[in-house]
């Protein structure tokens, strides 16, 4: 609240002030900081929304050569994928993977993330069919970015079509684009599955399947083609030919990168027994001569001058934001890096010797993020996907509660049963601001009005003593 708005307010005040006005003036006060809590919140959310394009900021195209062709060859192989794990790790900075061609995804990507959060939004409407239509039309945009769009907008689009199917009562559609998102996005919770009870309960059945099922394996094979990279599930597996093997049953994301070759993403089912052998076909890009072309115009090069004109051909050829291209050359002590670095304009020269020890993988991390001014996250597990959906329990609906054994399991508990209803004798002065639930009603309220859907609560330790410890999780359905 403004001084001004206050000012006005208080000139408003008498001396002298009844129960009923001092009542009536914190109502106004309360709506007025409501609206301005709101009106706050709002434009953060609108930031939030602009920040939030769906694309990577900033785009990487990375190319490492041998100084040698036949003495280190494999080591320019190795270097690039060290590399290119130090560039994944600054991906939720902002740095994505570039395009390898003319055409920026950017565009696509953001259309596929509008699209998800207009059907998240329609879920907690409660509008299965809009919400269904929305996340089909997703699906429908993401296959041609599926190699290059992040793990989280992939999994998010498969677990909203997986609940509208649901609704609409298409149980094995639902089951299997659920059990994509699982796979490719492990660590979600059964709370983010809070619209529907049918929904936590398809959530916890794949759950326990994924946990009961055995492993399987897949051989990738790409023909005839080297250094193509292998990610299974959004993780770096390898270069191909290889054999990823842990993989539980079901459908999993296998994307694969070669320079000069079109990428390849596609959702593999894993069924067990013996190895499953993937056949993917690398086809030719349209631009690689023009990539291999620049490239080797940028080495030839690198002992006379900074080949700045070059380094900006080639990121227009790549689709890229930023261009990272080195020679190496090693020997038993360690490597030695050759190269450049362009973005916006400006070549930057790069040269580095690294040792052929356990430094290596943070000598390039350190490289990458004081070239791109980028910081690499801390290697933690993964965040939640989504936040628990806001809705109010119907009639006869249900609250989760977090179960007393201390694993955090979600029972259901019926809001009607008489344990939360007073049916005492109410004294003559009934007191609202004394009850419990008074109180808990003011909290979740304004919870609603600040966007907070889920508390943690530890209520003890059964070895020290205290009570059991376990999640209380609150789903309030309807309210926007």
């Amino acid at each position: 609240m403004n001084v001004t708005r206050k000012n006005r307010f208080l000139s408003l005040v008498p001396a002298r002030r009844s129960p009923l006005f001092v009542g009536v003036a914190a109502f106004l006060a309360a709506s007025l900081l409501q609206l301005e809590v709101t009106g706050a919140l709002s434009l953060i959310n609108e930031a939030r929304a602009q920040a939030a394009s769906g694309a990577p900021a900033r785009r990487l195209a990375l190319f490492v050569v041998p100084k040698d062709a036949k003495k280190d060859g494999t080591t320019a192989m190795v270097i690039r994928g060290l590399l290119r794990g130090a560039a994944d790790r600054l991906a939720p900075a902002g740095l994505g993977r570039a395009s390898m061609t003319e055409a920026l995804p950017d565009s696509a990507i953001a259309a596929v993330q509008m699209k998800v959060d207009f059907g998240y939004k329609a879920l907690n409407g409660q509008k299965w069919d809009e919400a269904l239509t929305t996340y089909r039309e997703a699906e429908a945009l993401l296959q041609p970015v599926l190699g290059l769009a992040d793990r989280v907008l992939v999994a998010r689009t498969y677990k909203g079509l997986g609940i509208a199917s649901l609704q609409a009562r298409k149980q094995l559609q639902a089951k299997e684009a659920v059990r994509r998102s699982m796979m490719l996005y492990p660590g979600q919770k059964q709370s983010e599955y809070a619209f529907t009870l049918e929904a936590r309960n398809l959530f916890a059945q794949i759950q326990r399947e994924l946990e009961d099922a055995p492993d399987g394996s897949l051989d990738i094979q790409v023909g005839d083609v080297t250094g193509a990279e292998v990610y299974v599930g959004g993780e770096f597996r390898g270069f191909a030919p290889i054999k990823v093997s842990g993989l539980k049953l079901g459908e999993h994301l296998v994307t694969v990168f070669a320079e000069g070759y079109q990428r390849w993403a596609q959702f593999v089912a894993v069924r067990g027994g013996p190895e499953q052998r993937v056949d993917v076909p690398m086809v030719t890009a349209a631009n690689r001569k023009a990539l291999e072309d620049g490239v080797q115009g940028i080495t030839r090069t690198l002992d006379k001058s900074i080949p700045a004109a070059e380094a900006k051909a080639l990121a227009e050829r790549a689709g890229a934001t930023d261009v990272v291209v080195l020679r190496v050359a090693g020997d038993k002590k360690g490597f030695a890096l050759q190269g450049v670095y362009w973005r916006a304009g400006n070549a930057v020269p790069v040269r580095q010797e690294l040792a052929r020890d356990a430094t290596l993988m943070s000598g390039l991390q350190d490289m990458l993020s004081r070239l791109t001014e980028m910081n690499a996250g801390p290697d933690t597990a993964l965040a939640a996907l989504e936040a628990p959906p806001v809705a109010m329990p119907e009639a006869g609906g249900a609250v989760a509660v977090g179960g007393s054994t201390g694993t955090g399991e979600d029972l259901m508990v019926d809001p009607n049963s008489p344990i939360f209803r007073d049916t005492g004798k109410k004294p003559k002065e009934f007191n609202v601001v004394n009850k419990w639930w008074f109180w808990t009603a003011l909290v979740v309220g304004l919870g609603a009005i600040a966007g907070v859907t889920y508390w943690g609560v530890t209520s003890g330790d059964r070895s020290s003593g205290g009570g059991p410890t376990g999640d209380l999780k609150i789903t309030i359905r309807g309210v926007r």
